[in-house]
């Protein structure tokens, strides 16, 4: 008479299966923890395009010393040439927690670094007027960012 056999394959199939749940299992563990940044905030470029927007506004809006000849403050310094005087002003619009870069150009021309150049380490934003004076149109762009890098 014939001794059964066992089959040995099916116990080749419980240790398969348990390795592939174990692997589904590290597998899904590993996908939990992989962190995603978030995208960068809408509030984040809004605080920061209004800052500079209302910064450039408002030394647009200042009034000149000679009024009768230039319409603000800011554009009597531009038809001066004291730029770098100009851009002071325009950052002086901005609050204490926001740095800045400043660029003019005059008539279409080449926009130029006025002052000291920073480098945003986060997110900026770049706001930019338009004014013009005595015949001359100036371009003024200012480029915001955080203090300290700004929320990233």
């Amino acid at each position: 008479m014939l001794k059964p056999r066992w089959d040995d394959a099916a116990q080749v199939h419980i240790i398969e299966m348990l390795t592939l749940f174990w692997l589904f299992f590290m597998t899904a563990a590993f996908v939990i923890n992989v962190h995603v940044p978030d995208a960068n905030s809408v509030i984040v470029d809004a605080s920061l395009s209004m800052a500079g927007r209302d910064a450039l506004d408002l030394a647009a809006s200042e009034t000149a010393v000679d009024a009768v000849n230039h319409s603000s403050r800011l554009t009597e310094l531009l038809e001066a040439g004291q730029d770098s005087s100009a851009c002071d002003l325009i950052r002086d619009g901005l609050s204490p927690t926001f740095e800045s870069n400043c660029w003019v150009a005059s008539d279409g021309g080449m926009q130029r670094t006025v002052g000291t150049k920073g480098s945003p380490i986060g997110h900026s934003r770049t706001s930019y007027v338009i004014v013009q004076d005595s015949g001359t149109v100036w371009h003024v762009g200012l480029d915001v960012w955080s203090r300290g890098g700004g929320a990233a």
